[in-house]
């Protein structure tokens, strides 16, 4: 990995480039859609941390945006999910507080809006080590969303797949709506 350097008499060089970063793995966007998840098997040994950017609106209002991971290219099954995420709403009020133990999916939002110009659920997740067979998979979350009133809340927090298995992906879905518009980029963290 080289880049290309010019000093202050113009002369040109290659230098090394620096290491770390991020890679892209994998992404995808649509809108006008009605599909009931969107995966990305992109987690190998390569990587020991991954990071997703995501934005999703959903076919009708009310709907809770979910998060699952994959192994052997279908999703997992077993309750092996805790959570643990706090939130506040616009306007200072504190938002519903997901503490869940026992659950076959992540929560990532309450009762999101539909409509295209607001954003159901956005933000970020960062996944740790998921493909190792050692470790159980943890999960850095950060998640925004709009009610059908245009109601902001936020909310932060982590989730743990409490069992030590290689996974291989995830995906989101809805708890009882489709996914009409979404935008997510995955990236593998280059350390060196």
């Amino acid at each position: 990995d080289k880049m290309l350097q010019t000093d202050s008499s113009g002369n040109l060089s290659f230098v090394d480039a620096p290491s770390g970063g991020l890679v892209r793995l994998g992404g995808a966007s649509a809108t006008g859609q009605n599909v009931g998840d969107v995966s990305f098997d992109v987690f190998s040994s390569t990587y020991n941390f991954y990071v997703c950017f995501f934005r999703i609106n959903m076919i009708a209002n009310a709907s809770q945006v979910w998060l699952k991971l994959r192994s052997s290219g279908s999703y997992t099954t077993s309750s092996d999910y805790k959570q643990a995420m706090t939130g506040i709403n616009w306007d200072g009020n504190t938002r519903n507080l997901y503490s869940n133990t026992g659950r076959a999916y992540v929560q990532l939002t309450s009762g999101t809006g539909s409509d295209d110009n607001l954003t159901s659920a956005h933000g970020s997740i960062v996944f740790s080590k998921p493909n190792s067979s050692s470790h159980m998979t943890d999960m850095s979350i950060l998640a925004h969303e709009q009610d059908s009133a245009a109601v902001l809340s936020s909310r932060h927090g982590g989730a743990i797949y409490q069992n030590n298995a290689s996974l291989g992906g995830f995906g989101f879905m809805g708890q009882n709506q489709n996914l009409e518009q979404y935008d997510i980029q995955v990236f593998g963290v280059k350390e060196s």
